[in-house]
Formats: C-alpha cells, sequence, structure tokens
C-alpha cells in the first residue's frame, strides 16, 4: 500500500511558506521538497518520474484554497 501522509502532512506544514509560489507546483518525496518552475501538472508529474521513477512522490499545486469535487461511484449502475 502506498501511503502519502508524511508527504501532505509536509506540504500543509510548508503551504504558508509556498504560497508564496502559488500556481506552481511542489513535489515532495520524503522530506525532500522542491517548487517546480511550472503551473501545468503533466510537466510536474514528468520531472517527478524523472527524479524517482516509480517510487511513490506527492506532487500539488500551489493554491490558498483547493476545490474538492464529489462523485458518485460511476462503475455501478
Amino acid at each position: 500500500m502506498i501511503c502519502l501522509k508524511q508527504e501532505f502532512d509536509l506540504f500543509n506544514q510548508l503551504l504558508p511558506e509556498l504560497l508564496a509560489h502559488e500556481g506552481k507546483y511542489v513535489l515532495i518525496k520524503a522530506s525532500e521538497v522542491s517548487i517546480l518552475d511550472t503551473n501545468i501538472y503533466s510537466q510536474a508529474l514528468t520531472e517527478g518520474y524523472t527524479r524517482y521513477g516509480l517510487q511513490p512522490f506527492l506532487i500539488k499545486q500551489i493554491k490558498v484554497a483547493e476545490c474538492v469535487t464529489f462523485t458518485r461511484n460511476l462503475l455501478r449502475p
């Protein structure tokens, strides 16, 4: 099971400082934090795979507020 709790906790802890880079993506692996010079998800994802291969890592766009979307299970009728 992949658990990114450490990375999510670190993101939330650093969010006030990260907001100076709002709109950019941050890449977090364990305690390594990199602010990427992009606001395009696919570029951030490519950078994550380049650095870490298939190891788990967190990519988050730096935003003041996140939009949450709820959907029903679309796989069941």
